[in-house]
């Protein structure tokens, strides 16, 4: 949940931001647009296949850290692996992910799907 405060910093940050860049608050607030964080026509089906297409290093990682919630330190004790492998396994997982999962965005903003 957002606190207050996160908000209120958030707001504050946003009117900096407007006078260093001597624009009006209000008109940057009309023209920006946030993209948003994941397409809505992302299914199960293609996060799973994105994840049966990554090395199986990276996605018994990823498979046990989003789906199963362990720790780092719990997939560091199931798979005998050092935590920094963990880490490192995890990242490039997500970044794999990222990379394949990108391609649904175009076709979202465009209004194909």
């Amino acid at each position: 949940m957002i606190s207050v405060r996160a908000i209120a910093l958030a707001d504050a940050s946003f009117c900096c931001l407007a006078k260093v860049l001597g624009e009006d608050p209000q008109i940057l607030e009309e023209t920006l647009q946030a993209s948003p964080p994941s397409p809505e026509t992302l299914t199960d089906e293609d996060v799973l296949a994105a994840v049966q297409r990554i090395p199986a290093q990276y996605s018994a990682v990823v498979l046990l850290a989003e789906v199963h919630e362990f720790t780092c330190k719990e997939i560091q004790e199931t798979l005998s692996i050092p935590i920094g492998t963990v880490m490192s396994r995890l990242s490039r997982a997500r970044d794999h992910l990222r990379k394949q999962l990108s391609v649904f965005r175009p076709l979202v903003r465009s209004g194909v799907a």
